[in-house]
């Protein structure tokens, strides 16, 4: 019996979990059914250790509904690396909010998540970047690069090197730039007398960065190659040893010297950060420019100038989608249809004696309008004396007006009998006397309405609370928990007839 039971215990929990869980498990692949619309390659012929960037397009197919958790896997053939971030986590890219894209070394992972839900039509795409690898020197080969996807890609050409360097003389300076550092940062780098040349004077270079980028002031490293060796410093200890100087200027430029005892003989590689803004995430390339000021000893004071492109091989993703018909249309009905029982008050019955003392007093207010007040205020007119014939006119008298009060008029109330019944119960009969002016109320009928009005209202209210919710998630499991509890106890009961 107790093995029984333990196996009945398991298959339960094998159905919770099924119920659990079973949103996600019917997450699905979209990279066999015809999701992916085109995959573009910035470059078809690709040296080793190069680095391109792929963009891929996707869309809603009328027989592939998104939902949420549904991924888009692309696989990576060995020749082709996923650039990540500095530390080898994936670099992420975001979808607009309705995804995120993860890139790996060996394969790229776009997962979808519930907003797609709420879309049709939902259409987008990314880009991101590859470094060309695992090519044998001297071979040239074809790579398949549909990445594991049902579209028709053209093959690109890999090529190794050559296996044949030659030495070559260096420049001066040179300024370049990558995307290979932290995600959403760029990569500066800043390289003098790289030939190790003695110099007359000091070496100053002003560098500016370009739009869609934010200096990192505290990014800055310095590595020195001299007759010690080499080594790396920061921005702290490169000034603290007397190696030279660097003064911030407005927004993104700043000033670095090199002082010539430091420098001379010495070659310098200088590397900092800049942030990609928000705006420059949807940039398809970043600039740099640089100037420098240097003399080699025995010669002539030289300034170069160089501007340097970094191609955005991680471009912001994008996504949109049209929004579901069917549930607008249900959000539109609910907003129009409110729910006002608590706002509305509730409704006094009306008084026939009430509304006959209303209409008389309208009726005389109406008298009185119609027989206005008239008041003259005295008057005196004075001509001035033009010539002396004329004499002075006396003042004209105010005519009198003589007002007639109206009598107020008093309601005479009839006696009545007024028989109000509450329910089944004993019908009461109230007497008005006559006698009774017409300023006081008689709220026996009043009261009585009102309580039968608030007795209906608090039955409705009543009734309304002991209706169920039929289909809330909340008495399906109640009702599996009870199924359970009862299987147990019936269990536990035949274990315990068993032993007895």
């Amino acid at each position: 019996m107790l093995k029984k039971l333990s196996w009945f215990l398991v298959m339960v929990v094998g159905i919770l979990g099924l119920v659990g869980f079973g949103e996600h498990s019917s997450a699905a692949e979209l990279n066999n059914g015809g999701f992916v619309d085109s995959i573009q390659f910035d470059k078809t012929e690709l040296m080793d250790g190069e680095l391109t960037s792929i963009h891929v397009t996707f869309s809603e197919k009328s027989d592939t509904k998104l939902k949420a958790g549904d991924t888009l896997t692309l696989s990576l053939p060995k020749e082709l690396e996923g650039l990540t971030d500095s530390n080898d986590a994936p670099r992420e890219i975001d979808l607009n909010g309705l995804g995120i894209v993860r890139v790996y070394k060996d394969k790229v992972i776009c997962t979808f998540n519930e907003k797609v839900n709420q879309l049709e039509r939902v259409r987008g795409e990314f880009t991101f970047g590859v470094r060309v690898t695992n090519v044998e020197e001297n071979t040239v080969k074809e790579v398949p690069v549909n990445l594991g996807t049902s579209v028709s890609v053209q093959n690109i050409v890999v090529k190794g090197q050559t296996g044949i360097y030659e030495e070559v003389e260096k420049p001066f300076f040179y300024k370049t730039g990558d995307l290979l550092g932290k995600s959403g940062q760029i990569r500066w780098f800043l390289s003098a007398n790289l030939n190790k040349s003695d110099l007359a004077n000091d070496i100053v270079m002003k560098d500016k960065s370009g739009g869609g980028q934010l200096l990192n002031k505290d990014s800055f490293t310095f590595t020195i190659d001299n007759y010690l060796g080499q080594s790396t410093l920061s921005l702290e200890e490169f000034q603290n040893q007397g190696y030279g100087t660097v003064e911030f200027g407005a927004e993104n430029e700043f000033v670095i010297r090199l002082y010539r005892s430091k420098a001379r003989l010495a070659s310098f590689t200088i590397m900092y950060t800049a942030t990609i803004t928000d705006a420059g995430k949807k940039q398809a390339n970043f600039t740099n420019d640089c100037q420098i000021d240097y003399q080699i000893l025995y010669q002539k004071p030289i300034n170069e100038q160089a501007t340097h492109q970094v191609k955005n091989i991680f471009l912001d993703g994008n996504a949109i989608g049209d929004e579901n018909q069917s549930i607008k249309e249900a959000i539109e009905q609910e907003e129009t249809i409110e729910d006002e029982s608590n706002e509305l008050e509730e409704i006094a019955p009306l008084d026939p004696e009430e509304q006959a003392k209303e209409s008389q007093e309208e009726e005389l207010n109406k008298a009185k309008e119609d027989q206005p007040e008239v008041k003259v205020d005295e008057q005196e007119e004075v001509i001035e004396e033009e010539t002396k014939g004329l004499e002075k006119i006396k003042p004209i008298k105010p005519e009198i007006v003589e007002i007639t009060e109206i009598p107020e008029l008093e309601t005479k109330i009839t006696g009545t009998k007024v028989d109000v019944q509450r329910d089944n119960q004993t019908k009461t009969t109230l007497q008005i006397d006559n006698n009774i002016p017409s300023n006081h109320e008689v709220n026996g009928q009043s009261q009585k309405s009102k309580l039968l009005l608030s007795n209906d209202k608090d039955n409705t209210t009543q009734s309304k609370a002991q209706l169920p919710k039929a289909g809330s998630k909340n008495s399906i499991m109640l009702m599996i928990a009870g199924f359970v509890v009862i299987l147990l106890a019936f269990a536990a009961y035949t274990i315990k007839r068993k032993n007895m």
